[in-house]
């Protein structure tokens, strides 16, 4: 049975990579394109094959909206944020509220500072976010996406999937 290690960071990666299992980054989490590329270097460089799998998998799980229209995607786009909490001592999370990242550094007993900054969602008509996704998979060498849409109307969300998956298999 195959062992995932889902992170949002280099040291998940780490992990991962000492863990010998596969790695999952969670993107839609976590946006910033340095931390994506430091986890991955970190994960390929550092794998121990001792420990688990043959060889380093990589997944990236990514926010994506697809619909007829890249205007009509936009509008499906949540406002989401990322609030990342940096702690006096270095440590750092990566939350989806305010209120949860203001918690955190209250519960830590240490001094913090939040940056907020937009989530990357790929997002709009389905051949081009297709050519975005297999741009990116490109760039970063990643085996394998997972797609997360966070559209709360069920049949647009399920449209999304299915434009999606249409424009990928018109490519094949």
């Amino acid at each position: 049975m195959p062992v995932f290690t889902l992170g949002t960071s280099q040291s998940s990666a780490e992990l991962a990579a000492r863990s010998g299992t596969a790695y999952v980054f969670a993107q839609f989490i976590n946006s910033d394109e340095t931390e994506l590329s430091r986890a991955l270097e970190s994960y390929r460089k550092e794998f121990d094959i001792g420990a688990g799998q043959r060889s380093p998998y990589v997944i990236a799980a990514v926010s994506v909206v697809v619909a007829d229209t890249d205007e009509e995607a936009q509008i499906l786009v949540s406002s989401d944020k990322n609030y990342r909490v940096t702690l006096e001592d270095g440590k750092k999370i990566n939350v989806g509220h305010l209120d949860k990242a203001k918690q955190f550094i209250r519960e830590s007993g240490q001094l913090g500072t939040i940056e907020v900054s937009e989530k990357k969602v790929f997002a709009g008509k389905p051949e081009n976010v297709r050519d975005e996704l297999y741009a990116f998979q490109e760039e970063t060498g990643i085996d394998e996406l997972m797609i997360v849409t966070k559209v709360k109307d069920q049949n647009k969300r399920m449209r999304s999937f299915q434009l999606l998956a249409e424009a990928i298999l018109a490519n094949v």
